[in-house]
């Protein structure tokens, strides 16, 4: 900016001499004196053209606090009203594990069960298994919306038969930390979304390995 300036003053100084050149020359008619004036006013237009007429670059963003930071990471990790479905899961990294219809990312995963929710989620409700972690005290959803809720933020309150940790049957393999990473209206909103995908789309897209998924 600090050469702008200068280029700037600059051209108007020629503009100046320019004028003072032309007015001269006009009074003492000669020529010259008027062309060398008018020579510098072409001169000082062309330099305010080099000097304007280029793109400039933005300034620097004003550097962050280390307070403003942290929030921008927390915000960048956490599940929020405004984030669409595929947000979510993109930020809670759920394609890692499962697959999930509807999700173009999510199709490789293979260490927790397929997301199809509205399949599944009344049938592990009704199972003897989730029905025994009932009695326990372990488990507590008593519809598929609270069961859905209830895996994320507990995944170790219910583990689906045969994803089980192999060295430990009770410790689940999903990140145990999830509730703190959602605002309670974005985990009601994922819960809905997944409550929405059924074993028909998840068969449909390939996701599926026939005959059937291990139920439930």
């Amino acid at each position: 900016m600090g050469l702008l300036l200068v280029g700037t003053i600059t051209a108007l100084v020629i503009v100046i001499a320019g004028l003072i050149a032309i007015r001269r020359g006009r009074r003492s008619h000669q020529s010259s004196t008027a062309t060398a004036g008018i020579f510098l006013l072409v001169l000082s237009a062309v330099v305010l053209w080099i000097l304007w007429a280029q793109p400039r670059s933005a300034p620097p963003p004003a550097s962050l606090s280390p307070e403003e930071t942290a929030e921008k990471f927390r915000l960048a990790q956490t599940a929020l009203p405004t984030d669409t479905p595929e947000m979510i899961i993109r930020k809670m990294g759920c394609a890692v594990c499962h697959k999930i219809p509807a999700v173009p990312d999510a199709i490789v995963g293979v260490v927790g069960p397929p997301l199809m929710l509205r399949t599944t989620a009344p049938l592990r409700l009704a199972s003897p298994e989730y029905q025994a972690r009932v009695r326990a005290g372990l488990a507590h959803a008593t519809t598929p919306q609270e069961y859905v809720i209830e895996s994320i933020v507990n995944p170790a309150a219910f583990i689906v038969p045969g994803y089980e940790i192999e060295k430990n049957p009770n410790m689940a393999p999903m990140y145990p930390h999830y509730r703190d990473r959602f605002t309670p209206e974005a985990l009601q909103f994922l819960a809905l979304f997944l409550l929405q995908l059924d074993e028909a789309l998840a068969r449909k897209e390939g996701l599926l390995n026939p005959p059937a998924m291990k139920q439930p």
